[in-house]
């Protein structure tokens, strides 16, 4: 998942580009979530679903027959959130979190919307007028710089992003079951749009431990060990799918 964020000021159009980005990253065949960041919490202080919250409740969840939404007490990194919920998008969109350590696509109409607090390095893309590129430039100079006009080529840097994580990602075994006689090979086929992301069967699997909600830190070979082991195990149960894309397992002590 390539996760960035675009940031701005108030108003200066962050959820229209957004929807564009979803909409042209759709066409293109990306699986494709979005985040809405905020610093406040939902204006929904006299309805039944706050009531609930305030009464204490871990998990609340609002159902209709249109939609579904699960208010947590959690506060979480955006793909820890998403791993949580088995949802594996090759994009996700958040919308704010300026302070986040994510790559950025900053939005400005201005001089003054240049000013964000952002780390100036996460930086990939500036969105402003022609009048403001070379301010733009000097405030963030390993950015690229577009038009308001140009977003064709803005989605395109966002897919650029998004393939050279997956290159970088590629484990050099020249397995060729890509379809490539090298990973390189594949790697300079998708990034010349001659090929498509997700031919690569070695990439090495994630796997992720935490006890009592510490995240541990593992090198390579407990990695693989855990990652051999428990696929190993689950595979020999009746009913799990041959393609599976996530093995959760919860191990909780009884209580004393």
């Amino acid at each position: 998942m390539y996760i960035v964020s675009i940031v701005g000021a108030h108003n200066v159009g962050k959820t229209m580009y957004c929807e564009s980005l979803i909409r042209r990253a759709k066409s293109d065949g990306f699986k494709v979530a979005a985040m809405k960041s905020s610093s406040s919490s939902l204006d929904m202080e006299s309805t039944d679903t706050k009531r609930l919250m305030n009464a204490g409740a871990e998990h609340v969840v609002f159902a209709s027959p249109s939609e579904t939404v699960l208010f947590l007490r959690l506060d979480a990194p955006a793909e820890r959130l998403f791993d949580r919920f088995h949802l594996y998008p090759d994009l996700l969109l958040i919308e704010g979190y300026k302070s986040g350590g994510y790559p950025k696509f900053l939005i400005a109409r201005d001089e003054s919307d240049l000013n964000l607090e952002v780390q100036p390095e996460t930086v990939k893309a500036v969105v402003c007028p022609a009048a403001l590129h070379t301010l733009a430039n000097r405030t963030y100079p390993q950015a690229l710089l577009f038009d308001a006009k140009d977003f064709e080529p803005l989605y395109q840097r966002l897919r650029e992003l998004y393939i050279e994580q997956y290159a970088s990602n590629l484990p050099d075994k020249d397995c060729r079951k890509c379809g490539f006689t090298t990973c390189e090979d594949y790697a300079n086929a998708l990034r010349r749009g001659e090929a498509k992301p997700g031919g690569c069967p070695r990439i090495e699997a994630e796997v992720r431990v935490s006890v009592d909600g510490d995240e541990l830190v593992l090198s390579p070979y407990p990695r693989r060990v855990l990652s051999s082991v428990i696929g190993s195990l689950i595979e020999t149960l009746s009913g799990v799918p041959v393609k599976y894309k996530s093995i959760d397992v919860l191990i909780r002590e009884p209580s004393a």
